[in-house]
């Protein structure tokens, strides 16, 4: 049955695109003052150059460990963070506000069949996990299958400030092709890559209106050297649909929210 002539389809949806929304910043916070953490425990080892020319003063060097500072003045710290200090600073980002703590409401808990028995073993926990994907299934719609082997074509490659910002097309849906920004920062080695998604890919670039500004979700992880794949719908933000739909708008079968988790979902 299409999903548009379900009732009330549309607040549902709306409801937990918020929640999801709250969801992402709230782990993006998370990742932002973790890694401001990890830079104020690291130290610094460098030339100390003259404030004249620019050039390194002969046979001078300097080390500062973690501080702050703004305008360019920097504070040191008095001494090195200590792991524990660091989660003194950060922990409460990682639990809920004290008046909600413990209060799950009409929430139930993840290991209990949906009979109310409860998951106490394994073999349990194996079963539970099927009964919740078939439920999910139910409610949201079942994803086409996931593409393999797809296919990305490197459209324009552009030097940014520490970092290669490459824009790529491929195929999300069997039906529906789209593009999204990879942001490869400088320097050799491992880096870990994060996929973000937003209404469209340019703003979590840096590249979106000057309307919509602390959005560059994706720009603001590469400078903290992160890899980053900026994803959205760049065509359904312009036609103010703002999803993916499958296997077209008219005749959805999945939740619109589910399906862009299949677009990006990696075989």
């Amino acid at each position: 049955m299409p999903l548009n002539s379900i009732p009330h389809q549309t607040t549902e949806y709306d409801q937990f695109h918020f929640k999801m929304q709250k969801i992402f910043l709230l782990v993006l916070s998370c990742v932002l003052i973790s890694t401001t953490a990890y830079a104020h425990s690291r130290a610094v080892s460098g030339d100390v150059r003259s404030a004249a020319d620019d050039l390194p003063l002969s046979g001078v060097t300097g080390q500062v460990k973690g501080g702050s500072g703004t305008n360019g003045q920097y504070k040191p710290a008095s001494d090195t963070l200590s792991p524990s200090d660091i989660w003194k600073k950060i922990g409460f980002f990682f639990a809920p506000p004290a008046e909600y703590a413990g209060q799950y409401r009409a929430y139930r808990s993840p290991l209990k069949f949906h009979n109310g028995r409860r998951v106490k073993t394994r073999a349990n926990w194996k079963k539970r996990r099927i009964e919740i994907l078939t439920r999910w299934t139910k409610l949201m719609g079942e994803w086409p299958p996931l593409l393999k082997d797809r296919q990305m074509k490197i459209t324009d490659t552009v030097r940014r400030d520490g970092f290669t910002q490459y824009r790529a097309r491929f195929n999300w849906t069997p039906n529906e092709g789209t593009q999204g920004f990879l942001l490869v920062p400088d320097g050799k080695g491992k880096k870990p890559a994060v996929i973000t998604v937003y209404y469209e890919p340019e703003t979590a670039v840096g590249l979106g209106k000057p309307d919509h500004p602390n959005r560059d979700f994706a720009y603001q992880l590469t400078k903290r050297g992160f890899v980053t794949f900026s994803l959205g719908t760049t065509e359904a933000t312009a036609a103010g649909t703002f999803s993916l739909y499958f296997p077209d708008i008219e005749n959805a079968t999945v939740e619109p929210l589910s399906m862009l988790g299949a677009g990006t979902g990696l075989p």
